[in-house]
């Protein structure tokens, strides 16, 4: 189940609360797996992505991912988070732009078992140029969900 999210100005909106939350309760129904695709990523949840390097050789661009997205939010951005991030066993993975560079981080889940039991998880989260930047090639992407 492909879902996108309208966070290009580094927040969500209360309009996709009980959206996203209907389309949680259908993948898990349904038994789909969910990727999100957005304009810009959100906090892994952890301190020692505050500097993360890019993953191409030529390419000396830092992020800092902990504090993207997510990261003390409030209101509709902190529920959207919130229901990402908690039903890691749904949401596979998380694409993103916005960087025009490569990065490929982790960010901390968890989603409650069969027995209600919190489960620790991480989601993928991929950040890609898909034009081309610095003379140099784009990306070609291909995904597949086990």
């Amino acid at each position: 189940m492909l879902i996108s999210l309208d966070n290009g100005l580094d927040k969500y909106h209360d309009h996709q609360v009980e959206k996203l939350r209907r389309d949680i309760e259908l993948a898990m129904r349904e038994g789909y797996a969910i990727l999100i695709f957005q304009h810009s990523p959100i906090s892994t949840g952890k301190a020692e992505d505050e500097n993360l390097m890019a993953l191409k050789a030529y390419d000396t661009d830092r992020w800092d991912f902990y504090r993207a997205i997510g990261y003390e939010a409030t209101g509709a951005t902190a529920e959207v988070y919130r229901l990402i991030t908690e039903n890691a066993d749904v949401v596979k993975g998380i694409f993103v732009g916005h960087l025009h560079s490569a990065f490929y981080s982790e960010v901390l889940a968890s989603y409650e078992n069969e027995g209600g039991e919190r489960v620790s998880a991480v989601i993928p989260q991929i950040a890609l140029e898909a034009n081309v930047y610095d003379n140099q090639a784009g990306h070609v992407l291909k995904i597949e969900v086990t």
